[in-house]
């Protein structure tokens, strides 16, 4: 995916569920990251494996998920939910 699709995309994500782009843009960019110094699953770009990281935190933010990665950042998250 284009860059700014990407961008396009995470904007939608933060918005449906309330999490501030700069958060999942920083996930997202993690996940791109683990995905070229550890490799994929055959036939994951690491733009997919970046962008399902991303689903797999909101999943963990929502508390519907166990945290597995990015700890700091969920717990960030979660406080600034609960201030709403």
């Amino acid at each position: 995916m284009p860059k700014k699709s990407i961008s396009t995309r995470i904007g939608a994500l933060s918005r449906k569920h309330k999490i501030s782009k700069a958060t999942l843009m920083k996930v997202y960019r993690r996940g791109v990251g683990a995905a070229v110094s550890s490799g994929t699953r055959k036939g994951m770009t690491p733009s997919s494996w970046g962008i399902a990281r991303v689903n797999s935190f909101i999943k963990i933010v929502k508390g519907r998920k166990k945290i597995k990665h990015d700890p700091i950042l969920v717990r960030r998250e979660r406080k600034k939910r609960r201030k709403r």
